[in-house]
Order: C-alpha cells, then structure tokens, then sequence
C-alpha cells in the first residue's frame, strides 16, 4: 500500500482528495495547523458540509487508511 502526506489535509481541497485517495488503496495522513479539525476528522466528521464525506471519512479511519494528524507532529518527523 502507498502512503500520501497532505499538508492542509483537512481543507476544503485535502480531506475530499485524502478521504477519496484512502478508500482506494492508499494510506493517507493529512496534516493540518487547525487541530481542532483534526480532531473533528479524527471522530470521524468533516468539519464542513461535504455531501457523502462522513460516510467515507468513517470507512476510511475504520479501516486505518486515513488519519489526520496536527502540522506539529510533521515537524518533529522531519526534523528527527
């Protein structure tokens, strides 16, 4: 399985693009600064209207394939 990073992972243009990605055949990890929605993606809710995005959000994390993560963590992950 190949792995996608997207940094801003939980906007209008990443999470769509990530969750569609992770429902077929990637395993993706979004990053993002705000992490309050990436805590909302993270229980499994987009944090904007998207018109069948919880359902494959939710089948997504169910599946491991997707997780969203704070833009911190990727610092610490590149800088180590």
């Amino acid at each position: 399985m190949k792995q996608i990073t997207i940094v801003g992972g939980v906007g209008h243009v990443g999470l769509p693009f990530g969750v569609v990605l992770a429902n077929n055949g990637f395993k993706v990890i979004a990053y993002d600064i705000s992490t309050a929605n990436v805590d909302l993606v993270n229980s499994g809710q987009f944090p904007f209207i998207e018109l069948g995005g919880d359902v494959l959000l939710k089948n997504a994390l169910e599946n491991k394939t997707f997780e969203a993560c704070p833009i911190l963590n990727l610092y610490l992950t590149l800088k180590s």
